[in-house]
């Protein structure tokens, strides 16, 4: 089923191996997430975040640099909530060139470490205006006095008559 040319019989063979679970479907899931399409080993790693253990954590880990499947790695393993999976993605947002970078920034909103905090921070003075955008953006969901400061910090520093920066500042 997991070889099917239809992506519904591949998605619901996957399904069931999650819900089967154990050491045979982790093999199986592991094995889907490293060769196939896109789509399925996205649904592969997806399960995998649901199965949990080191097993998944290191194949999401790897599949952070997968640009085909890093995105849904990511999910993963904010999904997953391990300390690892939490320290890769404050690496990721901090990496300026990675696949997933700036989705990992976004992510940052969801982590209340003060360390995230200071990566946001970082980035709403980089010379990339989306990697600025997206640490605005977490720093928002964020919802902390620390994050507002940073934002007002931020807003306070655009030139009055920056045609660079239109999109940041409202009046």
């Amino acid at each position: 089923a997991i070889v099917d040319e239809d992506p519904s019989v591949r998605r619901s063979a996957i399904n069931a191996l999650s819900i089967q679970g154990g050491p045979d479907a982790i093999e199986r899931l592991v094995g889907i997430a490293s060769d196939g399409q896109e789509g399925t080993r996205s649904e592969a790693l997806f399960a995998l975040s649901q199965q949990g253990g080191e097993t998944a954590e290191a194949v999401l880990l790897d599949a952070l640099e997968d640009p085909e499947v890093g995105q849904s790695a990511l999910w993963g393993l904010r999904g997953m909530g391990s300390t690892r999976g939490a320290e890769a993605i404050r690496q990721v947002a901090r990496d300026g060139g990675h696949p997933v970078g700036l989705e990992a920034l976004i992510e940052l909103g969801n982590d209340p470490s003060v360390e995230a905090g200071e990566i946001l921070e970082e980035n709403l003075s980089s010379d990339d205006p989306l990697r600025t955008m997206a640490a605005l953006s977490a720093l928002q969901a964020r919802g902390s006095t620390a994050s507002a400061e940073a934002i007002a910090g931020l807003f306070d520093s655009l030139p009055e008559d920056d045609p660079e920066q239109p999109s940041l500042r409202w009046e």
